[in-house]
């Protein structure tokens, strides 16, 4: 009776490791209003929004990452199409950006773009290994992505 018990209670701690394993390496989707949101706020902690501009930012920002999801999530597209019209849409949104920030705060916009993707390359460097094909096509706010 005891070994009975031991082989279940050892198969269901393996069964719960492989499920946490699973599910760890999923990677949160979000909407594009939520990376909007998030993106929106991380901007304004590093480049202090003011004079109406954040609400401004934030309908840039939202109109951006509504297109890039639409383009992400386009099943007939290849990847190097979705790649090149993502980069499309965030250089168009650098483009409106700097007719909203006033001239220091476009500079420092660039300054936490540059910042992001260092931060990102360094992460992805670390979890290269982890990440499926899949989970590199999200995007990832917590970058300022879009």
């Amino acid at each position: 009776m005891k070994m009975k018990l031991s082989k279940i209670t050892t198969f269901f701690f393996a069964f719960f490791i492989c499920a946490v394993s699973v599910f760890s390496q999923q990677k949160v989707k979000y909407s594009p209003e939520q990376v909007a949101d998030i993106v929106t706020k991380k901007m304004d902690e590093f480049i202090v929004l003011k004079d109406g501009s954040f609400e401004r930012v934030y309908d840039v920002n939202r109109s951006t990452a509504q297109k890039n999801f639409e383009v992400r999530t386009d099943s007939q597209m290849t990847l190097a199409r979705k790649n090149e019209l993502i980069n499309e849409n965030n250089e168009n949104r650098k483009q409106f950006l700097q007719d909203v920030l006033s001239p220091e705060q476009f500079k420092k916009f660039l300054e936490f773009e540059q910042a992001m993707k260092i931060k990102k390359s360094k992460q992805t460097t670390n979890s290269k290994s982890t990440v499926s094909k899949n989970q590199e096509d999200q995007p990832n706010p917590e970058f300022g992505e879009l």
